[in-house]
């Protein structure tokens, strides 16, 4: 039976999912810039009266549609993906916000 064993302190790095060359992939790129303003600004969205769910993925989405630009042989993601992406991290984000789903 296999284990993981982890020393005090040790992180486990996550996987990013890669194209063929290697890189992270335009998703996780577009993810991870839209995650970290997230969290950077989930303290002020607490404080506003009013806000609900809509709004906040409606923000997520701007911030997507202003990062989604890539200079590579795929260009820029789709308006489908874009909204995939805001989705997710909006979900994740609600969760960390008040300890629930939608």
């Amino acid at each position: 039976m296999a284990s993981t064993v982890r020393l005090k302190g040790e992180v486990e790095k996550a996987k990013v999912a890669t194209d063929k060359d290697g890189k992270p992939s335009r998703h996780c790129t577009l993810f991870d810039k839209i995650r970290f303003k997230a969290m950077r600004e989930i303290p002020r969205y607490k404080q506003i009266e009013g806000i609900e769910y809509k709004d906040w993925l409606g923000m997520l989405r701007t911030w997507c549609e202003a990062a989604n630009s890539f200079e590579s042989d795929k260009g820029d993601l789709t308006d489908a993906s874009i909204e995939a992406t805001a989705e997710v991290d909006s979900s994740l984000d609600l969760v960390r916000i008040h300890n629930t789903n939608r």
